[in-house]
């Protein structure tokens, strides 16, 4: 059931929203998305750390710098930029330009939870999820789309990776909710459970 999946995958994000464990938000160094490369570039988000970004759609232009860098110098951390929609229709990217084939677009993910409207954008890179939303695409995209009607206009590169997440709501709980799917308890694992 197509709408049943689509319509987990809103409420899901919209949950992750409201996520208490966001980090990186407008009042970190001005911006989130500044803040949250700067997190990367000096060592605080290592390779398979999951980073909450929260960003307002009318950021998106305004920052096509960081948004490319974080899709292409990422270092294998993994971003979820929640694109908060509130008083618009329209969600417009401007020209992000992610290369070709670039495997570090996998890394970071537009959630958009429940937004209806339109997003527009003419080159990108990213997994979009926007169950709900039309998804306009004027030029190729590194990554994966998944929303309620796709206007595709170039090619998709399908690059994406494997996530397992669940939403942490208990204010008490230091864990993050953030799961990294290779954390079997093995020997290979990086960390101490």
């Amino acid at each position: 059931d197509i709408n049943g999946t689509l319509d987990q995958l809103a409420e899901t994000g919209a949950a992750l929203m409201n996520d208490e464990e966001c980090k990186y938000d407008a009042s970190a160094e001005g911006s989130a998305l500044r803040s949250a490369l700067n997190a990367i570039a000096d060592g605080r988000a290592v390779s398979g750390d999951t980073m909450i970004v929260n960003v307002h759609a009318n950021e998106l232009r305004q920052y096509e710098n960081e948004i490319a860098k974080l899709l292409l110098e990422n270092n294998g951390v993994r971003v979820i930029i929640n694109v908060n929609t509130d008083g618009v229709t329209d969600v417009n990217f401007g020209n992000i330009n992610a290369g070709d084939w670039q495997q570090s677009c996998q890394n970071v993910i537009f959630n958009f939870g429940a937004f209806s409207g339109n997003i527009y954008t003419p080159t990108n890179g990213g997994i979009f999820v926007a169950p709900y939303a039309t998804f306009n695409n004027g030029g190729n995209i590194n990554g994966a789309v998944i929303a309620n009607t796709v206007n595709q206009n170039a090619e998709i590169h399908q690059i994406t990776g494997e996530y397992e997440f669940s939403i942490d709501d208990d204010e008490d709980d230091p864990d993050d909710g953030i799961e990294d799917p290779d954390d079997g308890d093995d020997e290979t694992d990086d960390d101490d459970d």
